[in-house]
């Protein structure tokens, strides 16, 4: 029998939350709204998708699952009647893309990072629509209206994380990266903590003030970006420094604390996780 890798096991979980009637009824429903000129952040349930109003069409970023999928056509419906040209995976866990097949259905191009290949080969699904376009570094979307990079970081939460920058509207999308005060999901199963740090740094070089995000809020300020830097810095240093020491693994793990993130939502659920991941990183 094939192993699934933990982090997909758990996207799956959510994503069967997220997708369901009683489901949606638990997470709030579903609901839009406008971040910036064109651009609407579609919740449904605890998941969110993005999508831009072009000249021409409209481009949907993170369809998430069919349920929610179907439903996000009646506010683009609402708002243009312009076709869906273009669907963005933003990486490759499936609780974020499993909703692109009603809109490649209907002519739509899916665009993503070439390493989100791999999971399609090795976790087969006939809601998970393979890729039409990939790119191996950055790519700027070939359809006229607001500007939109696509850039990619190396590997850090999975392989291929994408993230679009919009710099008109001095806004980029994060998923799954950043959270308002809140630690990082479980015990960071697919998180490379080094790439990690280091790819959150590059993207605070870039130009903006604004964060869309994956899950939650809708749009939240750019100093949660500098928090989560903080996170992870103090968290792989005090994890070092007692490495360092001379302090055992096992120990380390259940000694090393870090006061000043004990109101962050999850810390009681997860922090120790994010010590031991660090410890074996």
């Amino acid at each position: 029998m094939a192993k699934w890798p933990l982090a997909l096991i758990l996207c799956a979980l959510i994503f069967l939350l997220e997708s369901s009637p009683v489901g949606a009824q638990i997470l709030g429903g579903s609901d839009t709204t406008e971040i910036a000129e064109n651009l609407y952040s579609y919740r449904h349930g605890g998941g969110r998708s993005l999508w831009v109003e072009m000249d021409n069409s409209v481009i949907v970023f993170d369809p998430m699952n069919t349920t929610a999928a179907a439903v996000l056509n009646d506010p683009i419906k609402a708002a243009t009647d312009k076709p869906v040209s273009h669907v963005i995976y933003s990486h490759e866990h499936y609780d974020h893309i499993r909703g692109a097949k009603i809109f490649a259905d209907a002519g739509a191009t899916i665009v993503s990072h070439e390493n989100c290949l791999d999971t399609f080969d090795y976790i087969p699904d006939p809601e998970a629509i393979r890729p039409d376009v990939t790119f191996s570094d950055n790519y700027d979307i070939p359809v006229a209206g607001t500007k939109i990079e696509l850039l990619y970081f190396g590997r850090n939460h999975g392989d291929c994380m994408t993230v679009a920058h919009f710099p008109e509207h001095r806004l980029v999308l994060i998923i799954d990266l950043i959270a308002e005060k809140s630690l990082p999901f479980g015990s960071l199963p697919d998180y490379y903590p080094g790439d990690t740090l280091r790819s959150l740094k590059e993207i605070a070089q870039l130009d903006f003030d604004r964060i869309a995000l994956g899950h939650r809020s809708a749009v939240i300020d750019r100093a949660a970006l500098d928090d989560t830097i903080g996170y992870w810095s103090d968290l792989m240093a005090a994890v070092k420094a007692e490495l360092e020491k001379g302090t055992g693994a096992f120990e380390v793990m259940e000694t090393v604390e870090l006061p000043q993130y004990r109101d962050w939502r999850n810390h009681d659920r997860w922090f120790k996780r994010h010590v031991e991941r660090v410890v074996w990183h």
